[in-house]
C-alpha cells in the first residue's frame, strides 16, 4: 500500500504543517503529524522503531524549506530514505537518484531525489552541490542527519539514535530533491558521477594518514641535502610542514621514477605507491598527463628545482570547483640527479588565501626577492605600493610564477598606480597548457560587456579553447581581471604582449574614445581635441554600429579638405 493512502482527517493536519516553522516547537507540531500518519500506515513495531528516526531525521532541516512540503510528503521521504539504509555494510556507500512513483515507491514528488547513506565523510554536501552545478540543475530540499547507527553483522539496521552516542558508527543520510530529469539515461549517468565522487571522498578520506606519513618520510630525505642545495632543502621542508598544518587538503599521491621509454622521457610509477585518487589508475604503467606533452617539455623534468609548485589539468570534484593543485618534490640521487617525482594533488584551504605571503615558504623567497631587486626607498610610496601588489597578487599565481617574472611584473603594476591606464600582464604556463593574463582597466570604464570583450580578444591571441576569470575593484582608479586562458596545444601561438594591449585598449575605448585617440595621432592633441569636440556628435548609433573608428576619421578628414581655415 503506497504511503500517500492515509485517511481523510490527515488532510486536515497537513494544513497545520504549511504553516510557518519558525521555532523548535513548530517542528515539534509537524513531527507529531507525520507520527500519527506512521500509526496509521504503519504496523506498531515499525511505528515504535521509526519513533526515535522521525525528530532527528528532520531536525536540522531548512525550516523555510519544509515549510513547502506537506506531512504526509515528508513521511513518504523518510520512510523511503529508512527503507533504502535497512542494509549496509560498513565501507560500502548506497547512492540513488530516482523519481518517486507511488505505486512502486509508495510515495511521490514533483521533484527527482537523491537519497545516499554511507560513513560520514567531510565534503559530501559541497560536493553533491557541485555535481548539481555542473549540470545546471537547481536544488529544492536539503535533508543531512548525521545519525549513530546500529547494525549487525550482516549490515542490517537495528537502531539509530542522535550522534551524541559516541559508541555507535556515525552515518550520513542524505535526501536531495532536485529539478525533475525524466530522461533515464541522464538519472543513470547522474548516479554513476555522484557514486564516483563518494567512492572519491571515501580514497581522500581514508589515505589521508598514510598520505601525511608519506610526508614526513620524504621531509626526512630533503633533510639529508648538504651543501649547495641546503637553503633550498630547508626551505622545501619548511613548505611541507606548512601544507601539513592544515593549509592543503590532501587529496592523492603517488611516487614516479623518471625513465627513458622509446626515446623519450617518462614518469614511471612505482608500483603500489598511489594514494587517494591516485590510488586505482587502472592499467596505467606511466604518468598519463607526462606521457602528453612533447620531449621539449618532459625535459623539464630534469631541472634539479627541489619543489614545483603547479596546477593539473583536471577540475576537483571533491569540496570546491577549482583546478586540483600539484606539489611535486623531486627524487635524486647521490649525484645531484634527478631519477624520479613524488607528487601530490589536491586543494590549499581557505587560510592559504588570507596568509600574507610572507609568512608562507616559498612564497616569502619570491616576495623578498622581488623587493630586494626593485630596490625602492625603504618606506617611500613604491615601497609601500610595492608591498600592497605582492600581498593582494593572485594567490594561485603566487604560488606558480617564477620570482624573476613575478619582478618586472609587479613594478609594472606599482607604475600603473601613478598613471591609471589599460595594461596587461602575460605569463605562460611551464607546460603550455594556459597563460595567465593580468589585466588592469580603469574602473569607470571597466563593466561586464568590457569584460566579456577582452576575454575575447585573448582567446582569439593565444588561439584558446575556454576561459576563466575572477575580478578584483578595490577603492583605487583600477579594475584587474585575471584571466586563465585555457590553450588548445602545448605550441602557443606567436603573440606580442604590446599587440594585444593595444587591442584591449581599443575594445576597452569604445568606439568613441578610439575616434578621439586616433584625430589626436593624426593631427595633435589641440586641432585632435578640437576636432573631437565638433564631430563626436555627428555619427549615430547606426553609423557606429556599421562602420569602425578609422572610418570616421577618414570622413572628417575628408570634410575638412573643404574647409580652408578650421575655427
Amino acid at each position: 500500500m503506497g504511503y500517500y493512502n492515509a485517511p481523510t482527517h490527515f488532510v486536515l493536519t497537513n494544513k497545520r504543517s504549511l504553516m510557518s516553522l519558525t521555532n523548535k516547537t513548530e517542528l515539534a507540531s509537524l513531527i507529531t503529524d507525520i507520527q500519527a500518519i506512521a500509526e496509521n500506515k504503519l504496523s506498531p513495531q515499525e511505528t515504535h522503531q521509526l519513533a526515535a528516526f522521525f525528530p532527528i531525521y528532520f531536525e536540522e532541516t531548512e525550516h523555510a524549506d519544509l515549510r513547502r512540503f506537506s506531512s504526509l510528503d515528508l513521511f513518504g521521504a523518510a520512510m523511503a530514505h529508512f527503507e533504502f539504509a535497512r542494509k549496509r555494510l560498513p565501507g560500502v556507500q548506497k547512492a540513488r537518484i530516482y523519481n518517486p512513483d507511488f505505486e512502486r515507491d509508495g510515495w511521490q514528488s514533483t521533484h527527482s531525489v537523491i537519497e545516499i547513506v554511507a560513513d560520514d565523510m567531510p565534503f559530501l554536501i559541497d560536493s553533491i552541490a557541485m555535481l548539481l552545478s555542473r549540470h545546471n540543475i537547481n536544488l529544492h530540499l536539503l535533508v543531512h542527519p548525521v545519525l549513530s547507527v546500529a547494525r549487525n553483522e550482516q549490515g542490517e539496521l537495528l537502531s539509530v539514535k542522535r550522534t551524541e552516542d559516541r559508541h555507535l558508527p556515525l552515518e550520513s543520510f542524505i535526501h536531495v530533491q532536485i529539478d525533475r530529469v525524466s530522461d533515464a539515461a541522464m538519472l543513470h549517468t547522474l548516479e554513476a558521477e555522484l557514486n564516483r565522487i563518494i567512492a572519491d571522498i571515501r580514497l581522500v578520506v581514508s589515505d589521508e594518514p598514510r598520505m601525511r606519513e608519506q610526508l614526513v618520510v620524504i621531509s626526512k630525505d630533503l633533510a639529508k641535502l648538504k651543501g649547495a642545495r641546503a637553503d633550498e632543502a630547508r626551505e622545501a621542508v619548511a613548505f611541507l610542514h606548512w601544507m601539513a598544518d592544515n593549509h592543503f587538503l590532501f587529496m592523492g599521491y603517488c611516487d614516479y621514477d623518471l625513465v627513458e621509454r622509446e626515446g623519450k622521457d617518462s614518469l614511471r610509477i612505482v608500483k603500489d605507491s598511489g594514494l587517494g585518487i591516485l590510488r586505482h589508475q587502472g592499467d596505467k604503467e606511466y604518468s598519463t598527463s607526462f606521457e602528453q606533452l612533447p620531449q621539449s617539455l618532459r625535459e623539464l623534468a630534469h631541472q634539479p628545482q627541489l619543489i614545483i609548485l603547479n596546477k593539473s589539468q583536471t577540475r576537483s570534484t571533491i569540496h570546491r570547483s577549482a583546478y586540483i593543485d600539484f606539489v611535486g618534490i623531486k627524487r635524486l640521487n647521490d649525484k645531484g640527479e634527478v631519477i624520479g617525482e613524488r607528487r601530490y594533488l589536491g586543494l590549499y584551504t581557505a587560510r592559504t588565501y588570507h596568509a600574507s605571503p610572507k609568512d608562507i615558504p616559498i612564497l616569502r623567497n619570491k616576495v623578498m626577492s622581488v623587493i630586494h631587486n626593485c630596490d625602492f626607498v625603504d618606506d617611500s610610496y613604491k615601497a609601500k605600493t610595492l608591498s600592497f601588489v605582492l600581498e593582494s597578487y593572485p594567490r594561485d599565481e603566487l604560488f606558480e610564477i617564477p620570482a624573476e617574472v613575478l619582478g618586472p611584473i609587479a613594478e609594472g603594476i606599482v607604475s600603473l598606480q601613478e598613471r591609471p591606464r589599460v595594461r596587461l600582464f602575460v605569463r605562460t604556463d611551464r607546460y603550455h597548457r594556459y597563460v595567465s593574463c593580468l589585466v588592469y582597466v580603469p574602473r569607470d570604464s571597466f563593466s561586464t560587456e568590457v569584460r566579456l570583450k577582452i576575454e575575447q580578444v585573448l582567446l582569439h591571441a593565444f588561439n584558446g579553447s575556454a576561459a576563466e576569470f575572477s575580478v578584483q575593484i578595490g577603492d583605487g582608479m583600477l579594475a584587474r581581471v585575471h584571466y586563465i586562458i585555457r590553450t588548445q596545444s602545448a605550441k602557443l601561438p606567436t603573440f606580442r604582449d604590446s599587440e594585444i594591449e593595444a587591442e584591449i585598449a581599443r575594445v576597452v575605448r569604445g568606439w568613441l574614445e578610439e575616434l578621439h585617440q586616433l584625430l589626436v595621432e593624426a593631427h595633435g592633441e589641440e586641432v585632435g581635441n578640437a576636432l573631437f569636440k565638433r564631430y563626436k556628435g555627428a555619427f549615430p548609433v547606426a553609423y557606429r554600429d556599421d562602420f569602425a573608428a578609422r572610418n570616421a576619421l577618414l570622413d572628417i578628414q575628408h570634410r575638412k579638405r573643404f574647409r580652408p581655415t578650421f575655427r
